[in-house]
């Protein structure tokens, strides 16, 4: 077994300092218990159904890969995924309920080498959960079938993850109701601000809107009092000339 309170120890601030520039190699027992923290998943992969236990092998197999500088599509980091686009991407490495092995996604938001993506499931369709919304090939052309975008699980990840990059794109539409979610549920406060400003903005519209009316009344009384006057002056002067 692996004593990983000792580790830990070691990681702390006040002691890292002590095995910085060291490599693993270095210390015997650091490699014995690689090695050994190998084998801890094998009893739980074989007894896994077999689709789920080749997902973990390929996407193991990717991340050896990544790690080792042999994957050649991985190298290919510099290119644009714009956003609102559908991705294939791998999120091989999980804890808990957190989503793993290949899934579709959605991008929101890009930079060099990284993505931030929402993944997208065919179960969460009109399950009327707050933080999902639904997608359908309607939408922009991004999926071939109805599905929902798990907002809650959105996460920024390497653009090496990304494995194809779907045809279409996102209707701006959808794409501001994907803002419009996660501002109430990641940015309550400030949400709440902007509605607040345009509820304000809003009123003050209206006042402006009955000002202008207003304007417009007082032009005209002042439009007809000018009339009036000329009318009234063009009757003086006949009077003068008689």
């Amino acid at each position: 077994m692996v004593y990983v309170p000792a580790y830990r120890e070691k990681l702390k601030q006040e002691n890292i300092s002590q095995i910085s520039g060291l490599k693993a190699y270095e210390d015997p027992q650091l490699v014995e218990d690689l090695q050994r923290s190998l084998g801890f998943i094998f009893p739980y992969l074989i007894n896994q159904d077999m689709p789920d236990a080749i997902k973990w092998l390929v996407g193991w197999i990717d991340y050896c890969n990544d790690k080792n500088g042999n994957n050649q599509f991985f190298k290919k980091m510099n290119f644009t995924i714009e956003r609102g686009k559908g991705v294939q991407v791998n999120l091989f490495g999980h804890m808990g309920v957190e989503l793993t092995y290949d899934h579709p996604a959605i991008v929101l938001s890009e930079s060099r080498d990284w993505i931030i993506i929402a993944p997208t499931s065919s179960t969460c369709y009109q399950d009327e959960e707050d933080l999902h919304i639904d997608l359908t090939p309607g939408d922009g052309n991004v999926v071939d079938k109805n599905c929902g975008i798990k907002l809650e699980n959105i996460r920024m990840i390497s653009k090496k993850r990304v494995k194809t990059i779907f045809k279409g794109k996102i209707t701006n539409e959808k794409m501001d109701e994907i803002d419009q979610v996660l501002a109430e549920h990641l940015s309550p406060h400030v949400d709440q601000l902007v509605k607040d400003l345009q509820e304000k903005l809003k009123e003050q519209e209206g006042i402006n809107s009955d000002l202008e009316n207003d304007l417009a009344d007082k032009e005209n009384e002042i439009a007809e009092k000018d009339q009036e006057i000329l009318r009234l002056q063009r009757e003086l002067d006949k009077v003068e000339v008689n």
